[in-house]
């Protein structure tokens, strides 16, 4: 699904009419404001009504009548077209163009630490990045403004400080 990104995650229904909660994928909860379609899997739906509740947005779609047709797509992600997102600004990236990057961390010019980022879980304060190291093991850290990352969407590159790394990243 290239061509998509998602916006969030269905957390459960809402009502006995099938509306979805979502939690949404983005630190803007009003650029999800004008949808009027998304995907759940590889289906599309039309957006039949739509409200927010920060942290929550609220989503009413077609055919998607009750709470039991509701409470099937718990858990599930929620799509939409790139091409239907808001445009980014310069140096804003989508965390879906993050995932499956190649990930560096070097010091005095020398690469220490290769692999490729393999998720990017957001649970408080800071995203956190999984790295997956061409050596199997894996390690995770938040993602701040201090470690000074390069990141190059372009090139689907990530690199970083090692000496900075080390000082927030949790080794596997």
């Amino acid at each position: 699904m290239d061509d998509f990104i998602p916006i969030g995650e269905i957390i459960k229904s809402r009502g006995l009419k099938g509306e979805l909660k979502i939690k949404p994928a983005t630190n803007n909860i009003n650029r999800l404001k004008g949808l009027k379609a998304v995907w759940i899997d590889t289906v599309p739906f039309d957006i039949v009504s739509s409200n927010a509740a920060q942290p929550f947005v609220y989503f009413k779609l077609s055919g998607i009548d009750n709470r039991s047709q509701a409470d099937i797509f718990k858990n599930k992600l929620i799509w939409i077209k790139k091409e239907d997102a808001d445009p980014l600004e310069d140096g804003d990236f989508y965390i879906a163009d993050l995932v499956g990057c190649v990930f560096e961390a070097e010091e005095s010019g020398l690469v220490l630490l290769k692999g490729k980022v393999i998720e990017i879980h957001q649970h408080g304060a800071a995203d956190v990045f999984e790295i997956e190291l061409d050596t199997g093991k894996k390690f995770m850290f938040p993602f701040l403004n201090r470690l000074n990352l390069k990141i190059d969407i372009a090139n689907k590159r990530i690199s970083a400080d090692r000496r900075l790394l080390d000082e927030v990243a949790v080794y596997g």
